[in-house]
């Protein structure tokens, strides 16, 4: 059976991603990374460039290392 739907697939069958994800402001945007055994792999990608969305570097799957956090600053990406 098909069913088309804008309803993400998740909430139809009940599936649940226990993936921890962790949001790193890059120059380019923000970049959505799930925690592994491995370190942070790219999940998704945030920008308003749409060049940034061919960059290898940002491609789902690639190993992606977290900047150094500055004290005192907040991340903008939400």
């Amino acid at each position: 059976m098909l069913m088309y739907t804008c309803v993400p697939q998740e909430w139809i069958m009940g599936l649940q991603d226990e993936a921890e994800y962790e949001i790193i402001k890059t120059d380019h945007g923000c970049v959505k990374a799930a925690k592994t055994s491995e370190g942070l792999v790219v999940s998704s990608l945030q920008s308003t460039d749409p060049f940034d969305y061919l960059n290898p570097a940002y491609a789902p799957g690639t190993s992606i290392s977290q900047p150094p956090k500055e004290q005192g600053m907040q991340s903008v990406c939400l």
